[in-house]
């Protein structure tokens, strides 16, 4: 698959949190993508030192927002897709992007780890509109 940092933006997603600084994790034990490639790593990001109240998410990468007992951001990927990629809280927003185009063999996981307390659902809301045909 071919991502460009263009074509990012696609989705943005507002979420009450708290999070910050930056430290990094170790190779991924993960047999299923690790396997694939002793080039994929898994890195964690520790975000417990900054207050955000929202995540915007301009990345080609689904992006999972969960509960857990500290806020982080987890990635696994290849070496060059996650030099692409960056993260920085300003404006009280984790903001999620790209640097530069990439190319992977490989999916790729992207985590967001919140207190439970700041994780709410987004719901649209919907209208259903149906008019009757009328007969002439």
């Amino acid at each position: 698959m071919i991502y460009s940092r263009y074509h990012a933006c696609a989705i943005c997603i507002a979420l009450a949190a708290a999070i910050g600084a930056a430290g990094q994790g170790s190779p991924s034990q993960n047999p299923s993508i690790a396997a694939a490639s002793s080039d994929v790593q898994l890195i964690t990001i520790d975000l417990s030192d900054t207050p955000f109240n929202s995540v915007q998410v301009c990345w080609p990468i689904n992006t999972l927002i969960q509960p857990g007992s500290n806020y982080s951001l987890e990635l696994q990927a290849q070496t060059a897709v996650l030099q692409a990629l960056t993260w920085d809280v300003s404006n009280s927003s984790l903001q999620l992007s790209t640097n530069s185009s990439f190319r992977s063999l490989y999916p790729i996981v992207a985590i967001v780890r919140l207190a439970a307390i700041h994780v709410f659902l987004l719901r649209p809301k919907s209208q259903f509109l149906h008019q009757r045909s009328k007969a002439f």
